[in-house]
Protein backbone atom coordinates (compact mmCIF):
# COMPACT_ATOMS: atom_id res chain seq x y z
CA UNK A 1 0.00 0.00 0.00
CA UNK A 2 1.31 3.19 -1.19
CA UNK A 3 1.46 6.50 1.39
CA UNK A 4 -0.80 9.18 0.58
CA UNK A 5 -0.15 12.18 -0.86
CA UNK A 6 0.74 14.28 2.00
CA UNK A 7 3.20 11.72 3.57
CA UNK A 8 4.89 11.53 0.28
CA UNK A 9 5.19 15.29 -0.22
CA UNK A 10 6.57 15.69 2.83
CA UNK A 11 9.40 13.38 1.92
CA UNK A 12 10.06 14.67 -0.84
CA UNK A 13 10.79 18.21 0.72
CA UNK A 14 12.67 16.96 3.54
CA UNK A 15 15.08 15.72 1.13
CA UNK A 16 15.63 18.28 -0.97
CA UNK A 17 16.16 20.24 2.51
CA UNK A 18 18.72 17.98 3.44
CA UNK A 19 20.10 18.12 0.27
CA UNK A 20 20.65 22.01 0.19
CA UNK A 21 23.48 24.05 1.57
CA UNK A 22 21.79 26.47 3.97
CA UNK A 23 24.58 29.11 3.44
CA UNK A 24 23.81 29.64 -0.43
CA UNK A 25 20.43 27.41 -0.88
CA UNK A 26 22.49 25.54 -3.64
CA UNK A 27 22.03 21.20 -4.03
CA UNK A 28 25.12 19.96 -2.33
CA UNK A 29 27.57 17.83 -4.03
CA UNK A 30 27.37 14.20 -3.33
CA UNK A 31 30.09 12.74 -2.18
CA UNK A 32 29.65 9.23 -4.42
CA UNK A 33 30.85 9.07 -7.70
CA UNK A 34 28.15 9.12 -10.13
CA UNK A 35 27.70 6.50 -13.21
CA UNK A 36 27.49 8.87 -16.72
CA UNK A 37 24.01 9.92 -17.58
CA UNK A 38 23.30 9.29 -21.43
CA UNK A 39 21.27 11.76 -22.45
CA UNK A 40 20.49 10.76 -26.01
CA UNK A 41 18.75 7.42 -24.16
CA UNK A 42 14.93 6.65 -24.61
CA UNK A 43 14.41 6.66 -20.87
CA UNK A 44 16.61 9.80 -20.73
CA UNK A 45 14.23 11.63 -23.47
CA UNK A 46 11.10 10.22 -22.24
CA UNK A 47 11.84 11.42 -18.11
CA UNK A 48 12.66 14.59 -20.07
CA UNK A 49 9.49 14.78 -22.22
CA UNK A 50 7.70 13.76 -18.93
CA UNK A 51 9.25 16.77 -16.63
CA UNK A 52 8.89 19.01 -19.52
CA UNK A 53 4.88 18.21 -19.77
CA UNK A 54 4.73 18.13 -15.66
CA UNK A 55 6.61 21.82 -15.36
CA UNK A 56 5.94 23.60 -18.42
CA UNK A 57 9.21 23.81 -19.59
CA UNK A 58 10.98 23.37 -22.91
CA UNK A 59 13.01 20.33 -23.10
CA UNK A 60 16.36 21.81 -24.12
CA UNK A 61 16.43 23.50 -20.55
CA UNK A 62 16.24 20.13 -18.70
CA UNK A 63 19.72 18.92 -17.58
CA UNK A 64 21.07 16.17 -15.83
CA UNK A 65 22.75 18.16 -13.01
CA UNK A 66 19.39 20.25 -12.19
CA UNK A 67 18.02 19.57 -9.20
CA UNK A 68 14.53 18.88 -9.92
CA UNK A 69 13.25 21.05 -6.18
CA UNK A 70 14.83 23.83 -7.27
CA UNK A 71 16.69 24.44 -10.54
CA UNK A 72 13.59 23.52 -12.32
CA UNK A 73 11.08 25.40 -10.28
CA UNK A 74 8.90 22.05 -8.96
CA UNK A 75 7.55 22.08 -5.29
CA UNK A 76 7.15 19.00 -3.54
CA UNK A 77 3.55 18.07 -4.78
CA UNK A 78 4.96 18.46 -8.45
CA UNK A 79 7.88 15.71 -7.52
CA UNK A 80 5.27 13.37 -6.16
CA UNK A 81 3.14 13.79 -9.15
CA UNK A 82 6.61 13.14 -11.16
CA UNK A 83 7.32 9.89 -9.42
CA UNK A 84 3.87 8.40 -9.39
CA UNK A 85 3.99 9.39 -13.57
CA UNK A 86 7.32 7.78 -13.85
CA UNK A 87 6.30 4.59 -11.90
CA UNK A 88 3.09 4.65 -14.71
CA UNK A 89 5.15 4.87 -17.73
CA UNK A 90 7.60 2.78 -16.90
CA UNK A 91 6.05 0.27 -14.70
CA UNK A 92 8.34 0.30 -12.30
CA UNK A 93 7.88 0.80 -8.11
CA UNK A 94 10.04 3.70 -6.49
CA UNK A 95 10.32 2.93 -3.02
CA UNK A 96 9.52 5.77 -0.63
CA UNK A 97 13.54 5.55 0.64
CA UNK A 98 14.67 5.90 -2.95
CA UNK A 99 12.45 8.72 -4.03
CA UNK A 100 13.91 10.78 -1.26
CA UNK A 101 17.60 10.06 -3.08
CA UNK A 102 16.08 11.46 -6.46
CA UNK A 103 17.40 14.77 -6.46
CA UNK A 104 18.91 15.30 -10.00
CA UNK A 105 17.22 14.90 -13.33
CA UNK A 106 20.41 12.46 -13.76
CA UNK A 107 19.62 10.79 -10.51
CA UNK A 108 16.14 10.04 -11.45
CA UNK A 109 17.33 9.02 -14.96
CA UNK A 110 19.99 6.67 -13.82
CA UNK A 111 17.84 5.27 -11.59
CA UNK A 112 15.18 4.57 -14.14
CA UNK A 113 17.23 2.97 -16.40
CA UNK A 114 18.67 0.25 -13.14
CA UNK A 115 15.12 -0.12 -12.75
CA UNK A 116 14.22 -1.08 -16.05
CA UNK A 117 17.23 -3.12 -16.67
CA UNK A 118 16.48 -5.75 -13.75
CA UNK A 119 12.75 -6.04 -14.73
CA UNK A 120 14.34 -6.65 -18.11
CA UNK A 121 16.55 -9.52 -16.70
CA UNK A 122 14.15 -10.82 -14.36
Amino acid sequence: MKPTLPILGIIALSSFISSCDSKNNSVKERDTPKESVSYDSKTSQKITKIISELLSLKQDQIKPDHAIIGDLGADSLDAVELIMWIEEDFNISIADADAEKLVTVGDLIRYVERKTKKSKSA
